[in-house]
């Protein structure tokens, strides 16, 4: 009998024991799980924040910055069910509330290309543009309550998006007409047009025609403007004498003169 109930308790214990590794193996399942939701929510609040802060205000439509905000709040909510004692999920929900107030007192106003300086910042912001098309995609997809507000706002975003790289190339052919510089006006009058082309010729046919207008006014304009010459290089510096190249070509002139005198 000794023996039976060893074997009893021998069994009793292994059950036990694999109950015990298997409850710790679900609560560290569970806790990968949630620290990966938590991890998950940080980085799509950051990249949410990230396109609310990158563009100057005034640029993306109202409803769109209330989304971005809307869509924030949800995944802290999200945090803090996953993890009610994250300490910086309160201060991220008060930042969000405060930027939903301050977003809902902007006038409305529609919203206005970005002003940049140059090219590479012409490509930067597009670029950004072209980011914020793809999350807004992705939330349109996921988010049923949100794709009536992406629709009636994604034509408005394309068209900020064009405008960016017209309205700098513009600008430096305003420059280079105010200093004579016709030939790069043109060019850049030009490249003005590739952008609405490449987007939709249809759609900015008005634009594109009245660019061309302008193009050929100034063609007409320049059409007898003499050619700048490039700025001369700065005077190299001398380089050092061959003292065997002088010695031959004074030689050679010595034996033209005896020739001469003979």
């Amino acid at each position: 009998m000794s023996v039976f109930y060893v074997g009893i308790a021998v069994i009793v214990g292994l059950i036990l024991l694999g109950g015990l590794f298997y409850i710790s193996y679900m609560l560290e399942t569970r806790k990968k799980r949630q620290a990966m939701i938590v991890s998950s929510a940080y980085d799509k609040i950051t990249k949410y924040q990230r396109f609310l802060d990158v563009f100057p205000q005034g640029v993306l439509p109202k409803e769109i910055q209330l989304l971005l905000i809307e869509e924030i709040m949800n995944h802290i909510k999200t945090i803090k069910k996953a993890n009610s004692d994250d300490a910086r999920a309160p201060r991220l929900e008060e930042q969000a509330q405060q930027q939903h107030k301050d977003i809902m007192k902007l006038p409305n106003k529609p919203p206005v290309a970005p002003m940049v300086k140059d090219l590479a910042a012409a490509k930067e912001v597009q670029m950004q543009f072209k980011n914020l098309f793809r999350l807004l995609s992705f939330i349109g997809k996921t988010r049923k309550q949100h794709r009536k507000t992406i629709n009636n706002n994604i034509k408005t975003l394309h068209t900020l998006f064009v405008e960016t790289g017209v309205n700098v190339h513009r600008n430096i052919a305003e420059q280079a007409a105010q200093q004579s510089k016709g030939k790069l006006a043109l060019h850049h009058l030009n490249q003005a047009i590739g952008e609405y082309a490449r987007v939709d010729p249809k759609k900015y046919a008005d634009k594109i025609k009245a660019l061309r207008q302008q193009i050929a006014s100034m063609e007409k304009l320049y059409k007898n403007q003499p050619v700048q010459q490039p700025e001369q290089p700065a005077a190299a510096k001398p380089e050092k004498k061959d003292r065997g190249l002088d010695r031959m070509f004074d030689q050679q002139e010595a034996m033209k003169a005896r020739r001469n005198i003979n």
